[in-house]
């Protein structure tokens, strides 16, 4: 079928949408996510006691809406100065 064919066709679909809510969770921007070589992802964070004042803390991501992503780890709360790349 070429393109014209395509867009004549005409038949019922069906969307199906899923919506995620959560309150009390962090988020950061998907950019400050940063992809590990073991697998998984981290973010950097600001901490003056780490060589430079920046270390890197792994994160679990949750869910993804706006650009943002829900993120959880040890050593990361809603204190944290996340880096954003």
């Amino acid at each position: 079928l070429d393109e014209i064919e395509l867009a004549q066709l005409q038949a019922p679909v069906d969307v199906y949408v899923n919506r995620t809510l959560a309150d009390s969770v962090l988020v950061v921007p998907v950019s400050a996510l940063v992809a590990l070589v073991d697998g998984g992802f981290a973010v950097q964070i600001v901490d003056a006691g780490a060589p430079g004042g920046l270390r890197y803390v792994a994160v679990e991501p949750g869910a993804f809406a706006d650009n943002m992503v829900e993120v959880s780890g040890e050593g990361i709360d809603d204190s944290t100065q996340v880096v954003i790349a």
